[in-house]
């Protein structure tokens, strides 16, 4: 109680009570958590070229998915995908309206690895297979 009155905000005077937790804290864990997947591969094709790609987005999710290379290029112009704010509208209809016009990177990695495709969240890989939250390794195989 003492800690959430400290953390309270003050705002023009006056302190703005927080709330009890209603879950424990392990449970708004699971709850933040369950939406991040980094660990588990889908195969989908690039929404810009077509061709098969591994992604961390399953293929029935709606976004619009780039590899590394496609969306790190010059080709696009990212002024394509601004908006002009709708006041009459959810500011969170709108961000999402703009989520799913915008392209995703399918698999987080950098385009310095060597022979390391199954692997997310990397970068300067060498030879890697099924590798995750890694940097700088090689002949490294599932690891995470």
């Amino acid at each position: 109680m003492e800690l959430l009155s400290l953390l309270s905000p003050t705002i023009a005077g006056k302190k703005y009570s927080l709330p009890l937790p209603t879950v424990t804290r392990q449970e708004r864990q699971k709850q933040l958590m369950v939406r991040r997947n980094e660990r588990a591969l889908y195969r989908r094709e690039s929404d810009l070229s077509g061709t098969s790609i591994l992604s961390v987005y399953k293929p029935s999710c709606p976004y619009k998915l780039y590899t590394v290379a496609e969306r790190r290029s010059d080709d696009r112009d990212a002024i394509d995908y601004a908006r002009d704010i709708d006041w009459s509208t959810s500011i969170f209809e709108q961000i999402q309206e703009l989520r799913l016009e915008v392209p995703h990177l399918a698999l987080i990695n950098d385009n310095m690895s060597t022979n390391s495709m199954y692997c997310n969240q990397t970068a300067h890989l060498k030879n890697c297979y099924l590798t995750f939250n890694s940097d700088n390794l090689e002949q490294c195989h599932y690891s995470w």
